[in-house]
């Protein structure tokens, strides 16, 4: 197995365990509060809802950043899919991409961006995100809702999920050979 792919399903799988953490309320049950933690503090902002915004860096980081060259490419239809939604769900954008002055925002391109540099504040109720080209002097930034942004994470594990498959079957296929 490639080592890059090796490095997408090890980071699918803190993907998936973050995503189900989150769905399946971890952070409010008895378990969870029974659990020792070392620092309380985090265990305290977990338990008081910030579990969601707290993992979605990270996920964000996993889902988009680490696998960036192995998945974009590939899955480019899926990834405008994914801009075109995004679309709906973003709010007070701007961007000075000429590519993008029609209207046809490569949304998933710029929070990757945004992402990796750093370039992400977060608000009480979703995220901002910046980009910018210095060589260029072009600039995008863009706010996503909660409910955008679950639906983006939900988007993209399934693209990793289907690279994980593509993989998998790549093995399957060379042990048979």
């Amino acid at each position: 197995m490639e080592k890059q792919d090796e490095l997408l399903i090890a980071s699918y799988y803190a993907l998936t365990w973050w995503a189900e953490t989150l769905n399946q309320r971890h952070f409010e049950s008895p378990a969870f509060d029974a659990m020792p933690f070392r620092d309380t503090f985090v265990k305290s902002r977990l338990q008081s809802g910030e579990g969601p915004i707290a993992l979605l860096m990270p996920s964000l980081y996993v889902a988009l950043v680490l696998p960036r060259e192995t998945i974009f490419d590939q899955y480019a239809s899926d990834f405008e899919a994914i801009d075109r939604q995004l679309g709906r769900f973003a709010r007070n954008v701007q961007t000075t991409y000429k590519k993008e002055q029609e209207g046809n925002i490569a949304f998933t391109r710029h929070i990757r961006n945004a992402v990796s540099h750093a370039r992400t504040e977060w608000m009480g109720d979703g995220a901002r995100f910046h980009d910018e080209n210095s060589k260029t002097s072009e600039a995008f930034s863009a706010e996503i809702g909660i409910q955008g942004l679950n639906w983006l994470m939900s988007a993209l594990q399934q693209i990793v999920l289907k690279r994980v498959r593509d993989i998998q079957i790549r093995q399957a296929s060379d042990n048979n050979a």
